[in-house]
């Protein structure tokens, strides 16, 4: 039977881990209690442990509970390095276009890394092709080396709602070992296989959920921050997302990727057929809000939908919209299509957003933005005001 260790944080709320870098009082203790919980320091002593965050460093309009928090992130190496582990290693690639070694260096210019932890440049750093075991969409993923060769393997996501996913956690964290161009051509209704095939190559040995403030509504970027002092954490990261999205409000079964990784057996998603061996879900669970793909927090911008808009197209929009909105800007008054339309002529001056859209209606004199689906803030660059 899986096991899930839930814990709760004790002490004052945490505050931004950009208004306040040190690590709280009380995390490495909670930490190793919680390892403890699911035999999770098995084969560390001695070996190459690599931890897989949710560092996605965006512009400051983002909300800074995006993000795993680096405190949490440099105690657990610590306590990994004092656990004897012989290497502990940062593997992380954000999306959006930004390189791994701008991520270091973002981290780096706000915390105090120990000179023992090692962080590889993932964009420099050489992947092979590895089968997948489920091959649901694809039969081989090309990933880093660095995260199929080491000993140990901890996938450190964030608790999130996501507009496209429902809930961005362990699963969802490990699609940043993907290239850019890999992850934005999965961003429509095949990723939740795609993610099951990506989980099924190399499952993570743990996953530990940062819960200390996770993020309701507009996520995976946006929203609010929620408050929760909890860490969540399962060496079946299936369980470990169950949990986590239970805990959020959703029923794990109406999480697609999350029912094909229990059918496909990479992990227990029913929730009564684990064992908690610390705090029960039912003492902690807080229904966050929903994110929703068609808010639209822009008055000046018209959303004009056709039938059968791809989920990414969706998903795209959104977080452009939500980042203008952020910043305050006041884009002039725009008019978007997206979706399958009958052929008509789009108005001159139109926004005519990816290739299923323009090839479903007369883009002439209008401004076509390509892709399937186009780059998420394309939009946000061509809308933000000079």
């Amino acid at each position: 039977m899986a096991r899930v260790a839930l814990r709760r944080r004790a002490g004052a709320p945490l505050a931004s881990p950009f208004t306040d870098p040190r690590i709280p009082d009380g995390l490495p203790a909670l930490l190793e209690q919680l390892l403890e919980d699911v035999d999770g320091f098995a084969r560390v002593a001695g070996g190459t442990v690599l931890l897989k965050p949710n560092l996605n460093f965006l512009p400051s309009s983002f909300n800074p509970f995006a993000l795993t928090d680096p405190r949490l992130l440099l105690a657990l190496a610590a306590v990994l390095r004092a656990r004897g582990a012989r290497h502990v290693v940062v593997g992380e690639k954000p999306g959006q276009g930004r390189l791994s070694a701008e991520c270091r260096e973002l981290v780096a210019g706000r915390f105090a890394l120990p000179p023992w932890l090692e962080w590889p440049d993932l964009d420099a750093e050489p992947r092979r092709a590895a089968p997948t075991r489920t091959r649901l969409l694809a039969p081989t993923l090309d990933l880093p080396e660095a995260w199929l060769a080491a000993d140990v393997v901890i996938d450190v996501p964030k608790l999130k709602t996501h507009t496209l996913t429902d809930v961005s956690l362990g699963m969802k964290n490990l699609f940043g070992l993907l290239r850019d161009d890999d992850r934005m051509r999965h961003h429509n209704e095949d990723l939740h296989p795609l993610l099951v095939d990506l989980l099924s190559v190399r499952p993570p040995d743990v996953t530990i959920v940062d819960a200390l403030v996770g993020l309701e509504g507009q996520g995976p970027l946006f929203g609010a921050a929620r408050p929760l002092d909890l860490l969540i954490a399962s060496r079946d990261c299936v369980a470990a997302d169950a949990t986590a999205a239970w805990l959020m409000g959703f029923e794990p079964e109406a999480i697609e990727h999350l029912r094909l990784a229990g059918t496909h057996g990479l992990g227990e998603a029913r929730l009564h057929a684990l064992e908690f061996p610390a705090l029960r879900p039912a003492d902690v669970r807080a229904p966050f809000r929903r994110g929703d793909s068609w808010r639209n927090p822009v008055p000046e911008v018209t959303v004009v939908r056709g039938a059968a808009v791809p989920a990414g197209y969706a998903n795209a929009i959104s977080h452009s919209l939500e980042r203008l909105a952020a910043e305050g800007r006041r884009p002039p008054p725009t008019t978007i299509y997206v979706g399958r339309f009958d052929g008509e002529p789009a108005p001159p001056g139109a926004i005519v957003f990816g290739d299923v859209t323009a090839g479903s209606l007369d883009p002439r004199g209008a401004l076509v933005v390509p892709g399937h689906p186009p780059r998420a803030f394309t939009l946000y660059d061509l809308l933000r005001p000079a």
